[in-house]
């Protein structure tokens, strides 16, 4: 397996390769996704947003396109109230791969966000490797 430089990763498919094996998820797949999900943030205005996965590769797919788009990542270390509630003082928005607990900002499912979602993709582009994005919390 080649190596790929991390803000590389948005800028040209790569059809054979696989981000994840089950279920099985392409890089052009992948490639799609995040950018796909990067036009929705960044047409939203979102300046902020928590990131709550399960999965792997939909966590990939939403910090890359965290940073396409030009969005902090934040990355909560658990869901207690009182963490959620800090959360979402400084929050646009929660994205997840399943339902969360009552929030006071907007949440969505990336999965339904890819589905309903009809505006165009942002165009792949090399990822800046300054951007400070991503909060650990």
């Amino acid at each position: 397996m080649a190596w790929i430089d991390p803000c590389n990763l948005l800028r040209a498919a790569d059809p054979q390769r696989l981000i994840a094996h089950a279920p099985a998820l392409t890089h052009s797949q992948w490639l799609q996704q995040s950018l796909t999900l990067a036009a929705f943030l960044h047409g939203a205005g979102t300046r902020r947003a928590v990131l709550w996965f399960s999965d792997a590769a939909e966590l990939a797919g939403a910090l890359f396109a965290c940073w396409r788009a030009g969005v902090v990542a934040a990355l909560p270390g658990d869901l207690q109230q009182a963490r959620r509630v800090g959360l979402d003082e400084h929050a646009d928005l929660w994205l997840s791969d399943a339902p969360l607990p009552a929030m006071s900002v907007p949440q969505h499912q990336v999965a339904a966000l890819r589905e309903h979602f009809t505006g165009a993709p942002l165009p792949p582009a090399p990822l800046d490797p300054d951007f400070a994005g991503v909060q650990l919390l």
